[in-house]
């Protein structure tokens, strides 16, 4: 009877550890890119810096992101899947500062979309002042050259500014826009999960058309047109938001 009992308390046993070892092992994985592998429960991922993971012990380890190959979950999905991603699209404000004249200076706005390999291309609209207010209509593209949350960046736009003010000197003087284009370096820092600073310098090129029209009682018209090229370096602050 003895002899009956002890196999069955052993038979409990072993089948009660074939079915834990069954059983998937509930805990988070970091797998870095050494061939190593944390487990235990991912407390903190910020995208682009670092992950938090606790392990056994109630030890708290913190990896930076370069170090770090992928990451698991519980339910065996992509951790970042789990976690509120910045959004594809951006919106950034900039104000700039066109070096040479106290009067070169404006604001725009660029809408863009983010791209995964850290390309982002879009359009801007906003005011601006070269000699006369104008408002340029341009495309952007930027590529962040450094993964993670703070990086160098490097930028190019091209577009036209159409004229906000047609008359200011007079009704027989007419403003005229013209073609745009800049390019330049930056720095990007980010310091919310949607959010981040920017800074830039580069060149920028605007061209404006002033046409006077004049009529006389001897004569037909008279017309002269003056072509200005504006050549600055330009300095820009914004925010990016998304």
């Amino acid at each position: 009877m003895k002899l009956s009992l002890i196999t069955l308390v052993l038979s409990v046993i072993l089948l009660s550890m074939n079915m834990l070892k069954a059983q998937p092992i509930k805990q988070d994985a970091v797998y870095l890119k050494n061939g190593s592998i944390l487990r235990g429960r991912i407390i903190e991922n910020e995208i682009g810096r670092y992950t938090k993971i606790e392990i056994v012990g109630s030890n708290i380890v913190v990896i930076p992101e370069e170090e770090i190959d992928h990451l698991l979950l519980r339910e065996k999905l992509p951790f970042r899947e789990r976690e509120s991603k910045p959004a594809a699209v951006e919106v950034t404000p900039l104000v700039s500062i066109f070096g040479g004249s106290a009067s070169n200076g404006g604001f725009t706005t660029i809408t863009s979309y983010r791209f995964p390999c850290r390309l982002s291309a879009g359009a801007g609209i906003g005011v601006e002042c070269f000699k006369t207010a104008g408002l340029p209509v341009f495309a952007d593209v930027r590529y962040n050259i450094l993964k993670g949350g703070f990086t160098p960046f490097i930028y190019s736009h091209a577009g036209f500014a159409l004229p906000l003010a047609t008359n200011q000197e007079g009704e027989n003087t007419k403003f005229h826009g013209g073609p745009l284009f800049g390019a330049g370096i930056g720095l990007r820092k980010d310091f919310a999960n949607r959010n981040a600073f920017i800074f830039s310098i580069g060149y920028r090129y605007q061209q404006t058309k002033t046409v006077n029209q004049y009529y006389y009682w001897w004569s037909e018209e008279y017309r002269t047109e003056r072509i200005d090229k504006f050549n600055r370096i330009a300095l820009s602050v914004g925010i990016v938001f998304n």
